[in-house]
């Protein structure tokens, strides 16, 4: 019975993560999506939207702007934009930061809604007991003392 039970935590613990992961990722990158053209500002903004469509979409991916070959690809175009290229750039690592962080924090607030479901959910779990206590008897139960 102790095999079983611990199989099946663990089988919900990977379910858990397996289901939890992408929801999460989702949550992080929607809401990044949403929050940098919010905190670009006005005349970076106007620059970006001139972009093609394909790298306006990769300025929009956390994983390609945080990356050290990404940051430096981003670089190199803004400093094709002549003597103000360099304070765009700075301007546009800073709305990147905050995009992000508005990002985790909803995402770490989604997380906690989960987890307090979760433990609600527990306490509501009617506590079933095993009908036979085999792994916890005592050996020296039933001997006559002699």
């Amino acid at each position: 019975i102790m095999g079983t039970v611990n199989a099946t935590q663990q089988m919900a613990n990977s379910l858990g993560g397996a289901i939890a992961s992408p929801i999460l990722g989702a949550v992080l990158t929607g809401a990044f999506a949403r929050e940098l053209p919010r905190d670009l500002p006005q005349k970076l903004s106007a620059m970006l939207s001139h972009l093609p469509p394909a790298q306006r979409k990769a300025l929009n991916d956390p994983q390609g702007i945080i990356s050290a070959q990404g940051q430096a690809a981003l670089k190199h175009q803004f400093s094709g934009l002549g003597p103000q290229g360099h304070a765009l750039y700075q301007n546009f690592l800073h709305a990147v930061r905050m995009a992000l962080t508005t990002s985790i924090r909803e995402l770490f607030w989604t997380a906690v809604v989960f987890a307090g479901l979760a433990l609600v959910f527990s306490f509501l779990i009617k506590e079933v007991r095993l009908k036979q206590a085999e792994f916890y008897e005592n050996p020296n139960e039933g001997k006559a003392d002699g």
